[in-house]
């Protein structure tokens, strides 16, 4: 197999990178800047399907800024029988905005922080603030 190792690709009117075809393997980090589009024009990213990213082929994605949804509300992570298993945040933001729950229909916007001892509830839309009330267990 032959390599080819550059610093930057450009196409001759140097407007855009090269159109590559047949399958591209990447042994290594793949970094992206910018979007990674689909040959629609599609981000990929915000569409992570089956038929993009096969089960087992990406390892870890490695970023310098925010990996978002291309569009609010509208994708999952995991599936029902596909779960991630642990996440690993700072505080954990949780907002139905925009959309409304099943219970009263009211929406939420609330903000999960740990203390040493405890952990705290805080409503963005009023301000208050809660602490949870926990009780150990052997």
């Amino acid at each position: 197999m032959s390599q080819v190792k550059v610093d930057t690709i450009t196409n001759r009117a140097g407007t855009a990178g090269p159109t590559l075809s047949g399958a591209t393997t990447v042994s290594g980090n793949l970094q992206v800047t910018g979007n990674y589009l689909d040959s629609g024009g599609t981000d990929v990213f915000a569409n992570l399907q089956s038929d993009r990213l096969q089960n087992g082929s990406v390892q870890a994605i490695l970023s310098t800024s925010a990996l978002y949804p291309n569009n609010n509300n509208s994708y999952d992570l995991g599936t029902n029988s596909n779960r991630w298993r642990d996440i690993y945040t700072n505080d954990l933001n949780l907002s139905n905005e925009g959309s409304s729950n099943s219970i009263d229909g009211s929406w939420g916007s609330y903000t999960i922080q740990e203390g040493e001892s405890n952990l705290f509830l805080i409503n963005n839309r009023n301000g208050k603030k809660y602490k949870f009330n926990l009780t150990e267990v052997n």
